[in-house]
Parts: C-alpha cells; sequence; structure tokens
C-alpha cells in the first residue's frame, strides 16, 4: 500500500466514532437551513440583529451557499484565480483564500467557508486573514471534513496533530500538500470500486 508522506508528521487517519452507521450526505438545502438556525441562535444570545450586513464565502466555487435576506443582506465570495475556467459563477473577488490580499479588512460580519481550510497550505496563516476581514464580534463559520461520510474523500484523508499547525505558522514553511491529496484520492477510489 501507499504509504502517507504525512505520517512522519504525526499524521493519524481519521476515524468515525459511528463506523457501523456511516454518516449519509447531507443535502445543501439542509446545509444552508443548519447555517440559518445557527445564525439565528448566534443573534439571539449576542442580540445583534438579523439581518447581517454583509458576509463572505471562502471557495464556493460557483456554488455559494445562498442566505435568505433575511438573514444577510449582502453576500460575496472569492475564489482562486484559477478557478475562473470550471466554476459556474464569477466569484466578487479572485483572490488566495488563504491571504485574502484585495478583501479589506473588518469588512464582514460573517464568513463562511465549506471544506476550504483543508486544503490551506498554512491553516492557521489562513485563520489569521479570515479573522482580519471579520468585524470585531463577528463570526466564522467553517464547515470541515467529516470522517463518516463516506461520499466525500475525507474519510481516508489525514488529521495532523496542532504541533504541525503551529510549526507551518511559526516558521512560515508550509508543507505541499499534493501528495497526501493524490493518495487520499486513491484510496478513497480503490475503497469504493468493486474488486
Amino acid at each position: 500500500g501507499m504509504g502517507y508522506p504525512g505520517r512522519r508528521l504525526g499524521g493519524q487517519l481519521l476515524r468515525c466514532s459511528t463506523a457501523e452507521n456511516p454518516a449519509m450526505p447531507v443535502p445543501p438545502q439542509q446545509r444552508t437551513e443548519f447555517l440559518v438556525q445557527t445564525l439565528q441562535r448566534l443573534t439571539s444570545q449576542s442580540r445583534k440583529p438579523l439581518p447581517l450586513a454583509r458576509s463572505l464565502e471562502v471557495g464556493p466555487c460557483g456554488r455559494p451557499r445562498r442566505l435568505p435576506l433575511d438573514v444577510v443582506r449582502v453576500q460575496e465570495t472569492v475564489d482562486w484565480p484559477n478557478s475562473v475556467s470550471h466554476c459556474k459563477l464569477r466569484p466578487t473577488f479572485f483572490d488566495d483564500g488563504q491571504l485574502l490580499r484585495t478583501v479589506k479588512s473588518g469588512a464582514y460580519d460573517l464568513l463562511l467557508s465549506s471544506h476550504c481550510l483543508e486544503h490551506m497550505p498554512n491553516v492557521l496563516l489562513a485563520l489569521k486573514h479570515w479573522l482580519r476581514v471579520v468585524r470585531p464580534g463577528g463570526w466564522i463559520i467553517n464547515f470541515l471534513p467529516d470522517a463518516c461520510d463516506w461520499s466525500m474523500m475525507d474519510v481516508v484523508r489525514l488529521s495532523m496533530p496542532a504541533r504541525h499547525f503551529v510549526d507551518e505558522f511559526r516558521t512560515g514553511q508550509a508543507e505541499r500538500h499534493e501528495d497526501e491529496l493524490a493518495i487520499s484520492l486513491y484510496r478513497f477510489f480503490a475503497m469504493r470500486l468493486p474488486n
């Protein structure tokens, strides 16, 4: 079998705590409903009224989360410059989703990201810049891989220890993750295809 290069850095395969009952994929509409309910709960707890003024979604690739206008008035998106050829809708900004160089600081009440953070070369640097573009008191809501969702390749990803991310942030030397991704794809399809 193929070994993961990240194992030398302490990476572990993700484990599903409900392996006997793998999670069914959650349809996008249910994810949007969950997000709206979460925002309603957060705003009621913080006494911040809805609708929020502005949101930014990182990396939706032409499939942005459409929130009702009574939740967020202005919804913008940012995607990588090389995504223009395969994304259906043009994003508000073409930019590096990790650094957000063209995005104004403190401009958003909410930053959304779905299955994007795990692809960043330097996760903590990405979070630093995501926090930069959110107003004080704003929120970041991030959907991450689910080891129980067998419809996605996340079941064969590595989970890295916290020190890995701290070291990458401190040194500025992020590991290249292309090998991990290629091996994960190989293992995912090998598991799903009949012998």
